[in-house]
């Protein structure tokens, strides 16, 4: 199954990338909207996107275009931007059963696609200094 996976910036410019089918990460700039085209089109996919810490992230997600259309599309709308530095999983299986098939019913592959978020991790600020921690008690 081909796997075509489009980056809506914040600024609305767009930034398409293909599954290379090698295994590795597919880097992508810090969004709040993923789409995802799959070609063959599936029947009852179920698309995720899991976090380094391999949680479910939470979006509002819808389909897109018709039933009749050669491709499935998916909109993929996050709550909270991809964290920079970060590496995320997007997974798409069945929804009904152990395989996934296409419309005419040859199986498909399940996709596991590995995406690296551009940029250096943010600092937790969990950390406290000695001066900072000293200041807070005078």
């Amino acid at each position: 199954m081909a796997v075509e996976l489009t980056v809506v910036g914040a600024d609305g410019g767009r930034t398409v990338l293909g599954d290379s089918g090698d295994g590795g990460a597919l880097v992508v700039e810090p969004t709040r909207v993923l789409e995802v085209r799959l070609t063959p089109r599936p029947t009852a996919p179920r698309i995720r996107l899991f976090d380094w810490t391999e949680q479910i992230v939470e979006s509002n997600d819808t389909g897109l275009g018709s039933a009749t259309d050669a491709a499935y599309a998916y909109r993929i709308e996050l709550l909270e931007p991809l964290q920079p530095g970060r590496t995320y999983v997007l997974t798409v299986d069945s929804e009904l059963g152990p395989r996934l098939f296409d419309t005419s019913g040859s199986p498909l592959g399940d996709v596991r696609l590995s995406l690296k978020v551009a940029g250096e991790p943010k600092a937790d600020g969990t950390g406290k200094t000695g001066a900072s921690r000293h200041k807070r008690h005078h």
